[in-house]
């Protein structure tokens, strides 16, 4: 049976979550580079007003790319494969019969289909997973540094340094606390940032230029 997690109405608010596999398809025909696009078109990703649908209604294969040249619109092809076992997929929008734009990429990795992120979604990811480290990181070192034991002029008190095995020396204890010093002046200056649901760092979207294809 076809399984797929996410809205079984075709596109959903998040198609990335979205996860399509056919296995009686996959156990019928098999699955290479002439195969894929057919596939892909079981899948709820597949735009039935594209022009691979009209090569199918003449009775043609759908990723004959010579012939989706003669049409302008919405088209699929593969761009790359590792055959049997990975298939990338293009959706674009076809200009003129050399130019192109890429409007989204889709895989499918072991019979599975999925949409690959966008750059947008990759930067936001890591800008957010880099901002959680970051966050984390300042709120141990301010725990550390027991900035209560701080006075009003900025003086510590013995309580800030721990217990040491061997007495430090006068120069190690001036050193150590002039470091606390200026890291209680920089958290102070820059407090630890609220936790937040939204990745505070949005990139806009890349706008897509168009292709030209070699002929």
């Amino acid at each position: 049976t076809t399984t797929m997690e996410g809205d079984a109405d075709g596109r959903t608010d998040d198609p990335k979550h979205v996860v399509f596999r056919c296995d009686p398809w996959l156990a019928s025909v098999p699955l290479d580079e002439s195969t894929a696009v057919e596939y892909f078109s079981l899948s709820p990703f597949y735009l039935h007003t594209c022009t691979n649908e009209s090569l199918r209604a003449r009775g043609m294969r759908l990723d004959d790319v010579e012939e989706l040249k003669r049409s302008v619109g919405v088209e699929y092809v593969v761009v790359a494969a590792q055959p049997p076992h990975l298939f990338a997929i293009a959706e674009r929008k076809r200009n003129s019969p050399t130019n192109v734009n890429i409007l989204a990429m889709y895989y499918i990795l072991d019979g599975n289909v999925y949409q690959s992120p966008t750059l947008r979604d990759v930067i936001n990811s890591r800008t957010e997973r880099a901002l959680f480290h970051l966050r984390d990181a300042f709120a141990t070192l301010q725990e550390e540094l027991n900035l209560d034991g701080m006075d009003a002029d900025g003086g510590m008190e013995e309580r800030i340094l721990p217990a040491m095995e061997e007495p430090l020396s006068e120069h190690d204890v001036e050193e150590r606390a002039r470091f606390q010093r200026t890291l209680h002046a920089v958290l102070r200056r820059h407090p630890i940032p609220a936790e937040s649901n939204q990745t505070t760092l949005q990139v806009q979207n890349v706008r897509q230029e168009p292709i030209a294809e070699e002929t």
